[in-house]
Order: C-alpha cells, then structure tokens, then sequence
C-alpha cells in the first residue's frame, strides 16, 4: 500500500507508514460509523474495546478528526538533530609529555648502567681468581677410548684393539677437614692467646705469642718445681708456655724433662734524686726616716717595671721595720715612697741572697 504522505510503498495490513509514521488510506468515511479515536479504526456496534489498537471505548465514540485514509494535517517538519563533529584534540600537550616520558626513560637507563656497573666494579674486584679445580675438590672425568674404524684396508691382518671397558662414574671425594695437629706428636693447642717466654715462669722475657686455636709442636716439659709449663716450638722460636693456657693431643707421656734456664735477675734502679731546692732569701728593711713609709717597691734588676706595691695594706712607721720571707735569691733594685708618692730613697742592684738587713737612710 502507497502511503498518501511521503508516498513510500508499504507492506499489506500496515496500519501507518514505515516511512513517515502517517495513516495509510485503506477505507473511506462511512456515515453514521463509530471510529476509534486513538487508532481510527472501525468500531463494530457493542464493541468494548477498539480492535486495532484495544483502546476502551466510551458509551458514544464520535467521528475522530482524523480517520484512517485521511491524510494527518501539514505542519512543520520536525526539527532533525545536527551534529557538529568534536574538534580534533590540540596536539600542544602531546609533545611537552612526550619529552617528560622521554627524561624519564633516559633516567631509568642511566641509573640502571650506573647500578649495573657498580655490581660489576664490586665482583670484579672482591672476586677472587679463578683456580682450576684439583684432584682433590674434583674427580676426574671418565675418558672414552676412540674404537678404530673396521675397514677393510688393512692388508696386513694386524691384530684389533679389543673394546676398551667404559670406566665408572667415580664418586667425588668429599672435603676432608685438615687436622690442626700432626697424629701421634704431642702438639699444644691454645685455648685463649697466650705468651710464649723463655723461661717456664712469668718471670722470663716472652719470646713470642700463641693465637687461640693455634697449635705447636712439644719437645719437652718443665720440672715440677716450675710447675706444668711446656716448651713447645713456633715457626723455629722455641719457648715455654704455661699448660693451664690450653690442651695438649698425642702422646706427651714420653715428652723429656728440659731443665730450665737462669732465673733472669733484675737489678733494681733507683730514682734519681729530685733537684737541689733553691734556698729562699728574705729582706728586712728599717724605717731610719721621720717619717711614715708608705710605699715599697722592689724587682729584679733585669725587670724594667717595678711592679706593685709590697707593703699592701701595711706601712712602716718611723723607727719600725717590715721583713718580707719567701723571696728568690737575684739581684734586685729597690724604692720607697711617702704617701704623696715622693720618693724617699732608692737603691739598685742590690743581692738578696738568706736573710739581708736595709736600713734607709
């Protein structure tokens, strides 16, 4: 059926157009007919519901504005939907990360040469050089004997070497721990590090030392006035050891008594005597003067100041006298002032050596 709208072809018994969704025209308006008003369909008398669309129908259905057949009113075309197709992406931002990822990567190779070749400096250096393996660490591999070619070129009937047997594989022999001390010598095995002295009493100079663990051969022991001391060899020093400082393996029954050095004697020094303490001088000086001494200076000669003031807090009235003890014997130049600082008298280079007497004037 050719739609009256759009006038695309439709397929039989359609009800609207596949094209355009109008009704398609297959009957015309019967007076006095009922129609449905949803669908337009023909509504037989005592119908319920409308057999095209199963719409209820109402007591009175009236003649629908728009019936099947009847073309649907004009109006605008419905607006149809554009599409704008979305911008292509800005390639600003792809070449800064491409240069990121690119440092990136330069920084993981870098680190990872740099590791690597640390590792390698490491091995290279704390590797200890390759030593080919011994009878002792490696058994022998098994050989195989070559078998001749059978030809038939041998004119001379020589005699065929027969099959050689092929040998076992042999057991690799197991790492033997090396004994520290030769079987059947009597040796000395070292509990702690100990001294090894000339002499077996700690009296005698030591000679040499004996690590812990370490073992030496015995040749001989001390009397028992000495006590148990050994007298053992290392690396060609012989000396003596004390027996409690270790054990002993082997067969010491038959080690000979050696009879031990002279006590070595000490002689004992004496300290020097200390130095000659100086002998202290002191100075006595008489106030001869009218006249209250105030002031006292004296230093030695070789000095350019005078220093302070000897009598302090003290003065020397007229016809008294002050001593003053505990003074270095030397040469000393000597003043003495009043109150206002005038000077009374003086006197220069003069000994002061044990107890000297002044009197000014």
């Amino acid at each position: 059926m050719r739609c009256s709208s759009c006038g695309v072809e439709n397929r039989p018994n359609l009800k609207f157009c596949e094209q355009c969704g109008a009704a398609l025209l297959e009957t015309q308006v019967q007076p006095g007919a009922r129609y449905c008003s949803s669908c337009g369909a023909t509504i037989q008398p005592g119908a319920r519901f409308c057999p095209g669309c199963g719409a209820a129908l109402g007591a009175s259905q009236p003649t629908p504005a728009v019936l099947r057949g009847t073309p649907p009113p004009q109006g605008p075309p419905p607006e149809q939907p554009v599409y704008v197709a979305a911008p292509p992406p800005r390639p600003g931002w792809i070449i800064p990360c491409l240069v990121v990822v690119g440092i990136l990567a330069a920084l993981v190779i870098v680190v990872g040469l740099a590791i690597g070749g640390f590792w390698w400096w490491q091995n290279s250096q704390g590797s200890p050089a390759f030593q080919p393996p011994t009878p002792e660490t490696q058994a022998v591999a098994p050989t195989h004997t070559l078998q001749p070619a059978n030809n038939n070129t041998n004119n001379n009937n020589d005699p065929q070497p027969a099959n050689t047997p092929r040998p076992s594989n042999t057991p690799r022999p197991s790492n033997t721990p090396r004994p520290t001390a030769t079987e059947g010598r009597p040796m000395f095995t070292a509990n702690q590090s100990s001294n090894c002295r000339s002499g077996p009493a700690n009296v005698f100079p030591v000679r040499t030392g004996i690590n812990q663990g370490e073992s030496v051969e015995i040749i001989g022991r001390s009397s028992s006035e000495w006590g148990l001391w050994w007298q053992v060899v290392k690396q060609g020093v012989t000396c003596w050891v004390w027996g409690d400082l270790g054990d002993t393996s082997g067969n010491v029954t038959a080690i000979p008594v050696v009879a031990a050095p002279p006590t070595p004697t000490f002689t004992a020094t004496q300290p020097p005597p200390p130095p000659p303490q100086p002998q202290l001088a002191s100075l006595t000086i008489q106030n001869n003067f009218n006249q209250t001494i105030w002031y006292v200076y004296f230093s030695p000669s070789t000095q350019s100041t005078w220093g302070d003031d000897r009598l302090g807090a003290s003065t020397i009235p007229a016809g008294g006298s002050f001593t003053w003890s505990g003074l270095t014997p030397d040469v000393y130049d000597i003043k003495i002032e009043d109150s206002a600082h005038n000077v009374l008298a003086s006197r220069f280079n003069v000994t002061i050596s044990g107890s000297v007497y002044l009197a000014f004037p």
